[in-house]
């Protein structure tokens, strides 16, 4: 789950039997190379939305993309192989994404 992959229905009906629900590779996974050749060029951190908003909070895109998860309830794990980039995975509930950016997220589904 993640903004390519939104999955609102199952959100919804998650939701309504309060089943909480895990993002498993929240940010896409960009690095990962056995994704189909249709979608290995696809990459959230250069999306024109997730850039503004990223320029607009003084975040990282993969921290806006971590924010919109937790904007819509959904719990997050996000994964690095990098040391310097577990702190920023974890400042993402310092600022808030409007309902309206939450919704122009979405619409990269």
């Amino acid at each position: 789950m993640h903004p390519y992959f939104v999955r609102q229905p199952f959100v919804d009906f998650h939701k309504k039997f309060n089943v909480s629900i895990t993002a498993y590779a929240p940010i896409g996974s960009p690095g990962i190379n056995f994704r189909p050749d249709s979608v290995k060029t696809l990459d959230l951190f250069v999306e024109p939305i997730i850039k503004e908003l990223a320029e607009k909070y003084s975040k990282s895109p993969a921290q806006v993309i971590l924010a919109w998860h937790v904007s819509r309830g959904i719990i997050i794990i996000p994964k690095t192989t990098k040391e310097e980039r577990l702190p920023e995975n974890i400042q993402v509930l310092d600022f808030k994404l409007t309902e309206e950016e939450v919704k122009r997220i979405e619409t990269l589904d």
